[in-house]
């Protein structure tokens, strides 16, 4: 889990693991889609991580 702020239009930040391009398209036109709260949304893939904190998880995640 990482932490953040944010300032400006946005005033979430969320984190979403997934396996594949086609995931996360299902994730967030199914899942974030439904929300009616939900007007519009931005993302920026993280291809690499090249630094963190913590111990890997099993799946390779630093918690």
């Amino acid at each position: 889990m990482s932490r953040g702020s944010t300032t400006g239009r946005t005033n979430l930040i969320a984190e979403a693991l997934c396996p594949d391009p086609a995931a996360l398209h299902r994730y967030l036109t199914h899942r974030l889609g439904s929300f009616d709260a939900i007007h519009a949304l931005e993302t920026t893939p993280v291809l690499a991580t090249v630094k963190a904190t913590g111990a890997p998880s099993p799946l390779g995640v630093r918690v």
